[in-house]
């Protein structure tokens, strides 16, 4: 029980820093030795799996924030090269 605690701890530090791959590796490894501790069903084994949810949420959205910024840095650079353009023409 204490393991669990302590590799779950471990992973909300890693989503905290942004490290959203190794948080959710060990959300994965939290849970399924809950299950085989506890069965699917305990409640914390229930707990370790909607954060693991979250985390993979979590994961999710940051990249596509990143796809997001790098998109908009790419219309605003085609947008200046055409502002640009039009001026030189």
């Amino acid at each position: 029980m204490d393991n669990l605690k302590s590799l779950y701890n471990l992973a909300l530090e890693y989503s905290n820093k942004g490290e959203y791959q190794k948080a959710i590796e060990l959300l994965e490894k939290v849970y399924n030795l809950s299950c085989n501790e506890f069965g699917e069903e305990h409640p914390d084994t229930i707990f370790y799996l909607n954060d693991l949810n979250k985390g993979l949420i979590s994961g999710i959205l940051e990249m596509t924030s990143g796809i997001r910024q790098v998109s908009n840095l790419d219309i605003n650079q085609n947008l200046k090269l055409s502002i640009i353009t039009g001026f030189l023409s």
